[in-house]
């Protein structure tokens, strides 16, 4: 039986993280930036209507599980705060914090 991959396909490209959640356990304990979309109670809009929203979180991913991402995020007084972000709510992932 033969195969339909071109012979001189690059064979590395299997070794590739093809998911998601795959590529994002690459950047495991490194600093990161999350956009979280969110859905919030609309103002001023009649009951149950929404207003897409956006959370920016700047901390240390620190674990990526099936269906969601754990964030270490720094807080006043030198705490942290541990958020639990569900993947289908991520906009975006950056490496590294916060832009200034």
């Amino acid at each position: 039986m033969e195969s339909d991959v071109p012979m001189d396909f690059p064979e590395a490209i299997w070794d590739q993280p093809r998911t998601l959640v795959e590529r994002l356990r690459l950047s495991e304990k490194q600093p990161v930036t999350v956009y979280v979309a969110g859905v919030h109670v609309g103002m001023g809009g009649p009951p149950g209507s929404g207003m897409a929203g956006t959370m920016v979180l700047h901390g240390l991913l620190a674990y990526v599980g099936e269906d969601y991402v754990d964030v270490h995020v720094p807080m006043p007084g030198g705490n942290i705060r541990e958020v639990l972000v569900p993947i289908a709510a991520v906009g975006a992932i950056l490496p590294g914090g916060p832009i200034v």
